[in-house]
């Protein structure tokens, strides 16, 4: 009777813990999903405060080394999950005999005008998102799909890497890149062969008007 009761017992105690388990398995997938999709999530590239106009050397410099930044890391990781809008409808292309017939055709829309709380982008990349082909209409959205893919997860990671490029594209389109020291000697040589030639030139002109003013004379 005592040894029924003690498995019993047992049972009782691993049939708890098995659902206390199956509980906590269940927050802690529910925490790592619902954290990719909040706007507050940490993104890699730390945006530089201030960098709102490319107006100085200093704002050239730090939008090249966000635009480095950006273009190493990953598209998931790199744009703003939170503000982006995942849809998936009947694709028109690759397929096989599932095209027409499932959604793998994958639409991303990028919100330009939601505040996170934290910036992902300089607001100068921005604005010139917002002014993109691929802008809606009011210029508070980029929307950008992708259906060249068979499946609805290459469709996915395709239309993120779209969308990496276009935003990277934005970002260094007036980027004035520092010069290197190297570049900047080997364009002082240049500069210093280019006058040197054209005063050459010039002295050889100057020659060859002094010597038919000698014959008239």
């Amino acid at each position: 009777m005592h040894a029924r009761s003690a498995v019993s017992h047992a049972w009782g105690i691993s049939s708890i813990y098995a659902s206390s388990s199956k509980i906590a398995f269940r927050h802690a997938t529910h925490f790592r999903l619902s954290s990719l999709s909040t706007p507050s999530r940490r993104l890699l590239c730390a945006v530089p405060p201030g960098l709102t106009h490319l107006n100085t050397a200093e704002d050239h410099e730090l939008a090249t080394q966000w635009c480095d930044a950006f273009r190493r890391a990953d598209p998931m990781s790199a744009l703003p999950q939170g503000l982006i809008k995942v849809t998936f409808n009947r694709s028109s292309g690759p397929g096989g005999q599932n095209v027409n017939k499932v959604n793998s055709k994958a639409t991303l829309r990028l919100d330009l005008q939601q505040q996170t709380g934290q910036s992902w982008a300089p607001d100068y990349v921005v604005r010139a998102l917002a002014h993109s082909p691929l802008s809606s209409s009011n210029g508070t959205a980029v929307v950008l799909a992708c259906d060249s893919e068979r499946t609805q997860r290459d469709n996915l990671r395709v239309a993120h890497e779209r969308l990496h490029k276009l935003v990277l594209d934005a970002a260094q389109r007036d980027v004035k890149r520092p010069t290197s020291a190297a570049t900047q000697e080997r364009v002082e040589k240049l500069v210093k062969v280019g006058v040197a030639k054209r005063k050459e030139a010039k002295q050889r002109q100057s020659a060859k008007r002094s010597a038919r003013k000698l014959v008239y004379d």
